[in-house]
């Protein structure tokens, strides 16, 4: 039954369902380094081994081995089949499943393909439009390069009622697909036409790349409107689940470890267009809880980046609170009022930028800070108001020594004693022990192998796209350790089959051995640094170099030492033969 689902569709599920999010409705998960810890629900133990990772979406328990993601952890929790786990997430996570009936066909792609097509419509409008029209005329005043009017596909909605529609009408969608895809709407008189006029169009895609929506810059001077457009909710487009620029962003936020969250797509281009490319724009929606969640999986550093005017503090105080609830610890940088990245770009480019993200501050400093200007604290009244302002906020803290230094931070500002400060705030539990290390009974732990094989493992499992290449330099018996050789053997298979898919592979392996190894690789602390893994690679295949040279020497010396035996026994043979 599994098959009545497209892959397209279990990924929509499991893409829509944090997995720590979801595990701690069940179980009681504490913050350990880069994962979370629980007892096991699976079997009977006193100390905590069951590990929740929450950027790769996997659990995995060091105790007796079950593992797996978000879908495999509701079907075993809750004894569900794979359809009925499914079922389950979909709804939770606002997933629209398409019915029984209609089978694979209610996959969506026809939604995926209109927009597709629409985008290369008002990307076509944009290219064909004069040097002297309003469209052209806005796009030279804000500076936008063709470099990025091409990188980011921005296009054109022209000043028509139905040219879009027509267009589409031509490349045979139906007018209900069309509407259905955000891109037409009906009149006040029951007339179908477009969605967007005489606007320039930002195409929004999601994580895999699709355009799925858009947003529109009026540039219409009539003030009918608004300022910003954009595409209505559909099947495919959530707007609390996706952020502008991130498809083309995440490789940038990766590697700097950081993202930058700005309000607008225009703040997003001329960041990009100096040279700053780890940024994502909400666009069009507040910040939510699923926005930190998706950060999470990219970057250890978030900052944000807000107007100075009275919208933009609203703004950073809302998403700061929203970060701090998802367990984020977020820097905040309010512009100059009457300025944005735009303008800051312009005027001094990306140098200048930088000077003023430098002076970011942390989450609990701008919180305290603005709580503290918000309130009269030459008072006794204002420091009390300042303070219970500031008590729900702290109670959600659940680092101990964060909570700590932010108390101290309050109570330096306020004057009031820390031991006062507490006595306000909810008494956190005991801390968490660490449990020892564990296997499973009967299998080799991985994490025991030598320290090169398990590197080596871990650059695959990180980087799967040179699986193959090394699959055709090394050998599984290359590896000494039983559980690399294994891991080594399975992935290379994966990779001849070209079925290697970045962040899935634990599941790709199958739920036996390799699997669990896999998770457990993957949920310990980066084994290596991300920017050196190639002289890693160098250094595993000089390492066989000299096994395998070391290897016939022993060869040849055990040979001559034979040798020299036979040799010795034939000539006391021959002796014996005197006699």
């Amino acid at each position: 039954m599994a098959l009545n689902y497209s892959r397209d569709v279990i990924d929509r599920v499991r893409e829509s369902n944090d997995i720590v999010e979801v595990i701690s409705s069940h179980l009681s998960l504490r913050k350990s380094g880069a994962n979370f810890v629980a007892l096991c629900p699976f079997h009977q133990e006193k100390s905590p081994s069951f590990s929740v990772n929450r950027s790769k979406q996997i659990f995995h328990c060091f105790g007796c081995g079950e593992g797996g993601n978000v879908i495999s952890f509701v079907m075993k929790f809750e004894n569900l089949t794979f359809v009925e786990a499914l079922k389950e997430l979909a709804e939770r996570g606002g997933v629209q499943l398409p019915s029984a009936s209609t089978g694979p066909s209610e996959d969506y792609s026809r939604l995926y393909d209109v927009n597709r097509e629409a985008a290369a419509f008002f990307h076509q409008q944009l290219k064909e439009a004069s040097g002297s029209s309003t469209v052209r005329e806005y796009v030279k005043r804000r500076s936008i390069s063709d470099e990025m009017l091409e990188k980011f596909g921005i296009g054109y909605a022209p000043d028509s009622w139905d040219s879009l529609l027509h267009h589409l009408e031509s490349k045979r969608f139906s007018p209900a697909e069309i509407e259905k895809g955000g891109l037409a709407k009906r009149s006040s008189k029951g007339n179908l036409i477009d969605t967007f006029r005489q606007r320039l169009i930002f195409p929004i895609l999601d994580e895999k790349g699709r355009v799925v929506a858009f947003g529109g810059r009026s540039l219409g001077d009539d003030g009918k409107g608004p300022k910003y457009l954009n595409s209505p909710e559909s099947p495919i487009y959530r707007k609390g689940r996706l952020l502008f620029g991130l498809s083309r962003s995440a490789e940038f936020i990766r590697k700097s470890k950081r993202v930058l969250i700005v309000e607008g797509y225009m703040d997003l281009l001329a960041l990009a267009q100096g040279g700053i490319l780890e940024v994502v724009a909400t666009a069009g929606t507040a910040f939510t809880g699923y926005h930190c969640r998706l950060l999470k999986r990219y970057a250890e550093e978030m900052i944000m980046v807000f107007d100075g005017d009275e919208a933009g503090k609203k703004a950073a105080e809302r998403s700061t609170i929203t970060a701090m609830e998802n367990d984020i610890r977020p820097k905040v940088v309010l512009l100059p009022e009457g300025k944005d990245p735009d303008d800051i770009i312009r005027d001094g480019g990306a140098e200048s930028f930088n000077k003023t993200l430098a002076e970011a501050k942390p989450y609990l400093s701008y919180i305290i800070d603005l709580a503290c200007r918000k309130h009269d604290i030459s008072t006794p009244e204002g420091k009390a108001d300042a303070i219970r302002s500031l008590i729900p906020e702290l109670s959600k803290i659940s680092d101990p020594i964060v909570r700590a230094g932010a108390v101290e931070a309050l109570s330096s500002k306020t004057k009031i004693p820390v031991s006062r400060i507490e006595l306000s705030l909810p008494r956190m539990g005991k801390e968490y022990t660490k449990s020892e290390k564990k296997s499973s009974k009967g299998e080799e732990d991985i994490r025991s192998a030598p320290p090169l094989e398990k590197i080596i493992i871990r650059i695959m499992l990180d980087h799967p796209e040179i699986i193959g290449g090394l699959a055709e330099k090394l050998k599984p018996e290359d590896f000494n350790s039983a559980a690399c050789r294994g891991v080594f053997g399975a992935l290379s298979d994966l990779a001849l089959k070209g079925g290697v898919e970045v962040g899935d592979l634990a599941e790709q392996a199958g739920d036996g051995q390799f699997s669990s190894h896999i998770r457990s690789l993957l949920l310990e602390d980066s084994l290596y640094e991300e920017g050196s893994w190639g002289k890693n690679v160098e250094d595993f295949m000089k390492y066989l170099e000299r096994k395998n040279r070391g290897k016939h020497v022993t060869r040849m010396v055990e040979a001559a030492k034979k040798q020299s035996r036979e040799e010795y026994l034939n000539r006391e043979k021959d002796l014996r033969n005197l006699h």
